[in-house]
């Protein structure tokens, strides 16, 4: 991990956000599906993931333009020496068993730039799911803005 320092001297008011700038860093929050769903008894921790969700969408949106991806991983359950797990618990993985899915995440924006994703949300139980069943594992990459539901009835040809 690293700071990226933005030497272009521009304040980015030219019409040219359209043309897709080289890749110039890559923010990936660790976030959890508590981000994504409530959780009884875990209101703060809850509210504090739904907030990263809310902060990793508004920077991919306003540092795309600069060639910055913003995307977040949940890694499931981890047992860590900070946050121990109880043994056999269903569902627990090691810290290296998020690798995988994290260098994949790292990979959507090393990518050629027509094909980069920011603003992304990967779950590593979804995307290990996809890969045992030999999905792509895109598949279980998901935009974390849902979609606009004007646009949805504009699409729906029934």
């Amino acid at each position: 991990s690293g700071s990226t320092t933005n030497n272009n001297n521009n304040n980015n008011n030219n019409d040219d956000n359209d043309i897709p700038r080289p890749l110039a860093g890559i923010i990936l929050n660790i976030s959890s599906k508590a981000g994504k769903v409530g959780l009884a008894n875990s209101a703060f921790y809850v509210a504090s993931k739904f907030a990263l969700e809310g902060l990793t969408a508004a920077w991919a949106a306003e540092y795309a333009p600069l060639g910055i991806d913003v995307n977040s991983i949940s890694p499931g359950m981890v047992n860590t020496v900070s946050f121990p797990k109880l043994p056999g618990r269903k569902g627990v993985r090691t810290a290296e068993s998020i690798e995988e899915a994290m260098l994949f995440l790292l990979g959507q924006s090393m990518a050629l730039s027509s094909s980069r994703r920011t603003g992304h949300y990967l779950h590593v139980d979804e995307y290990d799911l996809a890969v045992s069943r030999s999905l792509p594992p895109e598949q279980a990459l998901k935009p974390i803005n849902e979609p606009n539901f004007a646009d949805s009835l504009d699409n729906d040809s029934s």
